[in-house]
């Protein structure tokens, strides 16, 4: 999943929200920085409420994707992509094309959700506009054991920049995944990947609420009330 998506229940929970967004925000400012869940789960019970809702945030983020990369309908559209991209866009050693596969669903399903109602997206950065940054980069530093230098900085720009709204638009969407490409030291696509991408946005489209139907887990604390995504 990816930002939106991983925080569509908890829009109007402000640390809730940030929690669910920290792990993605450390892949792109300090990869080796990790959120684990045996260094969050303490912060869960914490005395100060907005520390254990960014905790549970954390927790909801590293549950969702445990769960969603293993989904049919994921595994499914992402191995299909990867066949696609293959196919048309040559790559010779092969890696570009799988990791699109996997990314391009993720960002295609937030595309899908903020179509449905672009409104939940005015609320979640509205949201995001209430943390205390300063407070967000000191709990990832309990949690990971790290510094987790620059976050109170990538979180504002990450509101300022608002970049979702891109995923909507074929040639802004093929801006960010080349971005995304180049960060972990991959080719970036030309134009022409642009006119396929209808053609995945409307097959993720079509399986969203499958992605987004959690396995029902009894031992998961994590999985009770989370449903599939409904418009407000």
């Amino acid at each position: 999943m990816n930002y939106f998506a991983h925080a569509r229940h908890v829009l109007d929970d402000p640390y809730r929200a940030a929690g669910a967004a920290s792990p993605d925000w450390l892949n792109v400012l300090d990869r080796p920085c990790r959120l684990r869940a045996r260094g969050v789960e303490p912060l869960a019970a914490d005395g100060d409420p907005r520390v254990a809702a960014f905790a549970a945030g954390v927790l909801d983020h590293l549950a969702d994707d445990r769960w969603f990369h293993a989904s049919g309908a994921f595994c499914e559209l992402s191995f299909g992509f990867t066949r696609e991209i293959t196919r048309s866009f040559p790559d010779p050693g092969g890696h570009r094309s799988w990791f699109v596969g996997h990314v391009l669903v993720e960002l295609l399903l937030d595309a899908a959700l903020i179509a449905a109602a672009p409104e939940r997206l005015r609320r979640y950065y509205e949201s995001l506009a209430a943390v205390d940054v300063e407070l967000v980069q000191s709990i990832v530093r309990r949690a990971a054991g790290k510094p987790a230098a620059g976050l109170a900085q990538v979180v504002p720009m990450f509101r300022r920049l608002e970049f979702l709204w891109d995923y909507l638009d074929d040639a802004k969407l093929l801006v960010r995944l080349n971005q995304v490409l180049g960060r972990v030291g991959l080719r970036p696509f030309d134009a022409s990947l642009a006119i396929w991408l209808p053609a995945a946005r409307q097959a993720v489209a079509a399986r969203a609420d499958e992605l987004l139907r959690e396995p029902v887990d009894p031992q998961s604390s994590n999985s009770a009330g989370r449903e599939p995504f409904q418009p407000a």
